[in-house]
């Protein structure tokens, strides 16, 4: 087999390696997807098995009003060109969530700290209950604008916390600690409303 041939096999086995790892939903309107020992989209299409998805990222692209229950681990979220989500994560991402080119994006965490990040989005809800542990929890956004935290207690309303990032707002990182956001642009920590 000459270097050609080698390079060119080995640069597809790496191809179909990164691409057997994804799990792609495109263009899915007006649906519930359940994740929790399999991956359902409603209702009862079974798209993955439980083994097969924990390691695996889930590509959502282009899609409008899709509810997303996640209950069980996932490798990674990336939610593109889409809009009027709502995610729950109940159980938790092994390395977080990323969302590009959305509009009306709601997140709600109810159990452990994720990274979140937020590029071109506009209208996005993060939402979180304090008896929950997601101490840590990084929101990273840019060119984001009308971002809305919401804290809860017992699925009660406790605070709520419109930012003031307008339209192609630069580069801002939330932090929740101690059940309270700090926000900072350029690591200066800066007020948040």
């Amino acid at each position: 087999m000459s270097s050609f041939q080698e390079i060119a096999s080995n640069i597809f086995i790496s191809w179909k390696k990164c691409k057997d790892n994804h799990i792609y939903l495109d263009k899915i309107n007006n649906t519930y997807i359940k994740y929790d020992k399999n991956l359902i989209l409603e209702p009862n299409k079974l798209l993955y098995s439980f083994i097969e998805a924990k390691k695996k990222t889930l590509y959502i692209d282009s899609c409008d009003n899709l509810t997303i229950n996640i209950k069980e681990k996932i490798n990674h979220i990336v939610i593109i060109n889409s809009s009027n989500i709502n995610i729950i994560i109940t159980k938790g991402l092994i390395s977080g969530i990323d969302i590009l080119h959305c509009k009306n994006i709601k997140l709600k965490i109810k159990n452990k700290h994720i990274m979140s990040e937020f590029f071109d989005c506009e209208n996005c809800t993060f939402i979180y209950d304090i008896h929950m542990n997601i101490d840590n929890t990084t929101i990273i956004t840019n060119q984001c604008y009308n971002l809305l935290f919401i804290r809860l207690l017992d699925n009660v309303i406790q605070e709520k916390i419109q930012t003031n990032q307008s339209l192609y707002c630069s580069y801002k990182t939330y932090l929740i600690k101690n059940n309270s956001i700090k926000c900072f642009d350029k690591n200066i920590e800066i007020d948040i409303q």
